[in-house]
């Protein structure tokens, strides 16, 4: 896959892959008008690549942190690192928001009070499937080396990527 010179995602892919919670979903829709933030990979399971280019490690092929996190739910892994990813991300999301004047303090501490209460099955994974339409590619970017899985893996964030715009699956298996 290659990138623009701005970092964005090149065209020859035709739908980008994240997996997200339950929980993240609806606080995103519920308190953030529906904008979802995205970690995302131009495939679901790493035998879409021949293994000698897949650089991506297991941490970011959705398809394995989907089924990770399948695992850890049905187990009620209350230590699970895919759930305290997940509210880190979502605390950190908080903090944006507040300070972006996006939500007030009262609705961030309403937010922090439901995750505190959430439980393990709150984090059940959901797929998303994002069509890579011009709009899309507009607002995807690659992260820095530093923040990807490995420095060379196939990985882009999406900040505030509207409903509108992904479709999901969530498989029948909890």
């Amino acid at each position: 896959m290659k990138t623009s010179p701005h970092g964005s995602v090149s065209m020859d892919v035709l739908s980008l892959y994240s997996i997200n919670t339950w929980l993240a979903y609806v606080i995103n829709m519920k308190y953030f008008s529906d904008l979802h933030y995205v970690w995302c990979a131009p495939f679901f399971t790493g035998n879409a690549r021949a293994p000698i280019d897949l650089t991506n490690p297991a941490s970011s092929i959705p398809s394995q942190r989907y089924w990770r996190l399948v695992e850890d739910i049905k187990k009620g892994d209350r230590h699970s690192v895919l759930i305290k990813e997940n509210i880190f991300g979502i605390k950190n999301g908080i903090l944006a928001k507040e300070k972006a004047k996006i939500i007030t303090r009262t609705q961030g501490d309403e937010i922090r009070s439901i995750i505190q209460e959430a439980q393990v099955s709150d984090f059940r994974p959901l797929i998303y499937i994002i069509p890579f339409t011009k709009a899309v590619r507009e607002l995807c970017i690659q992260p820095h080396v530093k923040e990807r899985a490995h420095p060379l893996a196939e990985e882009f964030v999406i900040k505030e990527l509207p409903r509108s715009m992904f479709d999901i699956i969530e498989l029948d298996h909890v």
